[in-house]
């Protein structure tokens, strides 16, 4: 998918999320937040944020939109081109998540509520309700 600066980055070791570069923005998209409590929606300007630390996405849904396209498109390009239908990021979501998050929740929300993080520990809860049945 290398068009006009355009890049496409996956990864599926401690959270699974597809990014892809543009411009000058990069845009994260996750999927499983390994814990992490990342948006689903991350958008940066890389030229003038280069440590990554102000999200826009709130601020430029119309930029969202467009890498969004690019991994739509990038994601089909695969799948019509690749000897393999296997997508390591869906096995991984169908697996569970990421491995050292896979069953580990409760207890680490418990260390949270310890150790003064209820808000966090909050916030996970919500956010992966199934790892609490």
């Amino acid at each position: 998918m290398q068009k006009n600066n355009e890049g496409l980055l996956s990864q599926c070791a401690h959270v699974c999320q597809r990014s892809v570069r543009f411009d000058d923005y990069i845009y994260i998209r996750t999927y499983h937040d390994g814990y992490h409590l990342f948006e689903r929606e991350m958008l940066f300007n890389i030229r003038e944020d280069f440590h990554e630390q102000k999200n826009i996405a709130a601020e430029r849904p119309d930029l969202c939109a467009k890498a969004c396209r690019y991994l739509v498109d990038w994601q089909h390009d695969m799948l019509m081109t690749a000897e393999s239908d296997v997508d390591p990021l869906w096995t991984v979501m169908l697996e569970g998540g990421p491995y050292h998050a896979r069953g580990h929740l409760k207890n680490y929300v418990k260390r949270l509520e310890a150790t003064g993080r209820a808000e966090g520990a909050k916030l996970l809860k919500q956010r992966h309700p199934g790892e609490f049945k």
